[in-house]
């Protein structure tokens, strides 16, 4: 298969030289993915998670659009899946980091109003309104990155799936190559056997005539042996 793409592409100058502003374009991309991961990472591991979230779902948005438009199935395979395992990885460690944060926050906020209780319940209620309102705008972030996270979640998904067809694919494709293999070495083999053959005929046939020209020399010595003798006699 390659080798017909690659003639093809040697037919048509142009656009083989697509082809290859192509490839280099998916490198250039892919590499830009690889940093930004490695900048959300980076970020993950020092504690700004919401920077992390954003740069995770630029980096699954980004990958899926390469994947999908992408023909350079080497490169997907090299290149974008283990970016994908990584970003499955990153993913999974927000979603532990997010169920901590709202574990500890919630065991403070307890805490914390049980001793405003005991000191003073003016102050109490006060600080209560500031919670509800504290609490409504921390409600409307995780919102917001909920949804971010939602939508990094089902990139995943879409990229998950995309992978394994371009894996089922690349199967396939091997199983059609190994076919045409099998095909070809039974054509070597039967060209082989008829260049044997085609020899011994040339061998018999060359065999048959020295036969024949031994059968006319001998033939003519016999006339000439004849004729003399017939000479001898009538003489």
């Amino acid at each position: 298969m390659p080798g017909k793409q690659e003639a093809a592409l040697n037919q048509y100058p142009e656009a083989k030289t697509a082809a290859a502003a192509a490839r280099a374009d998916d490198e250039i991309e892919i590499n830009r993915i690889e940093q930004l991961l490695s900048a959300a990472e980076c970020s993950a591991s020092s504690g700004e998670t919401s920077q992390a979230e954003l740069q995770a779902g630029e980096v699954s948005s980004s990958l899926k659009k390469l994947v999908k438009n992408s023909k350079n199935e080497t490169l997907l395979r090299t290149r974008a899946e283990p970016l994908h395992d990584r970003l499955k990885q990153l993913n999974d460690g927000l979603k532990d980091d997010k169920r901590r944060r709202k574990s500890e926050a919630a065991a403070a906020d307890a805490s914390r109003g049980l001793t405003m209780e005991a000191e003073n319940p003016f102050e109490l209620s006060t600080a209560m309104q500031a919670q509800k309102q504290a609490e409504e705008a921390q409600l409307e972030l995780m919102k917001s990155r909920e949804a971010a996270m939602d939508q990094l979640a089902q990139d995943m998904i879409d990229l998950e799936e995309i992978f394994t067809e371009l894996n089922k694919m690349v199967l396939e494709q091997g199983e059609t190559i190994n076919l045409i293999e099998d095909q070809v070495i039974h054509v070597v083999e039967d060209v082989e056997k008829g260049r044997e053959q085609l020899e011994d005929a040339v061998v018999n046939q060359r065999s048959s005539r020295k036969k024949k020209i031994i059968i006319i020399l001998i033939l003519a010595a016999l006339v000439l042996v004849l004729v003399l003798v017939l000479s001898v006699v009538l003489s």
